[in-house]
């Protein structure tokens, strides 16, 4: 048995939250996590996490009050 078989973390589980979470306010399509292990939680992050940040970045907010 590996660490990908065992249980989610905690911490996993409020990453997942945070990425569903930004991919819903910012239009983007990610599908619902639906695993229970580490690796499965491992994957889905991996896969999302640029994603949803990609999908949720506006370059505007980067630009700030230049002069």
């Amino acid at each position: 048995m590996s660490w990908r078989d065992d249980p989610i973390t905690e911490k996993q589980e409020q990453m997942i939250a945070t990425i569903e979470e930004n991919a819903c306010m910012s239009g983007a399509f990610i599908p619902p996590f639906t695993g229970k292990t580490k690796g499965e939680a491992c994957d889905y992050i991996g896969n999302y996490i640029y994603e949803c940040h990609i999908s949720a970045y506006n370059p505007h907010e980067d630009a700030g009050d230049r002069i």
